[in-house]
């Protein structure tokens, strides 16, 4: 194994539970303060969102690690499980036996469970991992919250999902729940200076050096494959490690990565960077526009608005295909970054920009992650999913 190869004192990177947290940046210190005091509240509800892979359980976990004594979390998982589980999910992961009962009394159980932990002295945050926001989801949901509006009542709710759920939750039944939001996180992945800091350390805390485990070079082809991902940085390396060893190398370079990566069935960031410039280096405008009614010339200026698709190495977003009848598309100034070129008229973010540039250009994680790493066709699935999600009726605010 590669521990006794690289004279390591354990696993360097590992998507389990026990990985340590890395702390990116100052923004995320921040963050975690802030989800800390909700845990310690009485009835609030907090969202925290982000595309597959980038941390966002690691991320509530990190924000108890130092009021464990006050805090108390118990978790759910929705996302393959019946809504009308909830209140049950919660009470066995509380350690609390569940039988055949009525609903009533599962949510007397979940009362009694919840004021045995208040009365030692935590507060008990529910931490629900959800993939969207069904009718039953919703009313379980709302459930949960009306039971901490209880005289006596006390529930901290995180809601954990992908960055729709913010739209998701506008819908007009869930007022009872909007109203009790009082702090929203979306997770981001790693900038390029980010992931270097992470291998870094983590390779620190398993007793060695990137400099003497990786060559130049290497950390910068591993971001091409991740796209700053920490599930999937743990992924490749720990397999790009295993082969070093079996090889017995002496250390991972350039080749390596890319002979692992294309082993999993990735496809590099810059792969379909390089297509989507081609594309759009391709795309030439007519000398002179048409000629065109008042009418024309309205319908024109409304599609001109239309958000401009842009590509960058974090996220690259699929040429927009324009139909025969529809007008030229408009000629905007090129923009580069340290990232790569990209079409668009928004600032250029740098390699380590963390603010809300950087966020919003990392918006669209969740609807490209699949295609960008592992093909078109799983983009497509993923999306008709989400497409197929019921609406929440207005009703359910009564």
């Amino acid at each position: 194994m590669y521990i006794d190869h690289f004279n390591l004192t354990q696993r360097t990177f590992t998507n389990g539970p026990e990985t340590d947290f890395f702390m990116p940046n100052e923004q995320v210190g921040s963050a975690i303060a802030r989800l800390r005091q909700v845990m310690l509240a009485r009835d609030s509800v907090a969202i925290v969102t982000g595309g597959p892979g980038v941390g966002k359980s690691a991320f509530v976990a990190a924000a108890q690690t130092t009021i464990e004594e006050r805090s108390f979390l118990v978790h759910a998982d929705l996302r393959h499980t019946e809504a009308d589980m909830l209140a049950s999910l919660l009470l066995l992961n509380m350690g609390v036996d569940v039988d055949d009962s009525s609903e009533a009394t599962i949510l007397n159980q979940l009362r009694v469970a919840i004021r045995k932990q208040n009365d030692a002295g935590r507060r008990v945050t529910a931490v629900i991992d959800v993939s969207g926001m069904t009718v039953e989801r919703a009313k379980r949901i709302l459930q949960l919250v009306h039971l901490s509006g209880e005289p006596g009542g006390q529930l901290n709710i995180v809601l954990v999902g992908p960055h729709a759920l913010h739209r998701l939750l506008n819908a007009p039944g869930l007022i009872h729940l909007r109203q009790r939001v009082c702090y929203r996180y979306r997770v981001r992945p790693f900038t390029v200076d980010e992931v270097d800091c992470y291998l870094e350390e983590q390779f620190e805390r398993a007793g060695g050096t990137m400099a003497s485990i990786m060559q130049d070079g290497a950390a910068d082809t591993v971001f091409r494959y991740v796209g700053g991902v920490p599930r999937l940085i743990n992924t490749l390396m720990d397999a790009a490690l295993s082969e070093a060893a079996a090889q017995y190398a002496s250390a991972i370079d350039t080749n390596m990565i890319n002979g692992v990566a294309q082993e999993l069935g990735w496809k590099p960031l810059a792969t379909r960077q390089a297509r989507a410039v081609k594309a759009a280096a391709e795309t030439t405008a007519p000398a002179k526009p048409p000629e065109l009614s008042i009418d024309q010339e309205v319908g024109t200026a409304q599609s001109e608005r239309r958000p401009i698709s842009e590509t960058t190495a974090m996220m690259l977003l699929d040429p927009q295909e324009t139909s025969s009848d529809s007008p030229p598309p408009r000629d905007f100034p090129k923009a580069t970054d340290k990232l790569g070129e990209h079409p668009g008229g928004i600032p250029a973010m740098s390699a380590s920009d963390t603010g809300a540039t950087g966020m919003l250009r990392l918006e669209e994680l969740d609807a490209r992650f699949a295609e960008t790493v592992f093909g078109e066709d799983a983009t497509k699935a993923a999306s008709d999913a989400m497409a197929a999600e019921p609406e929440i009726p207005e009703k359910l605010a009564g």
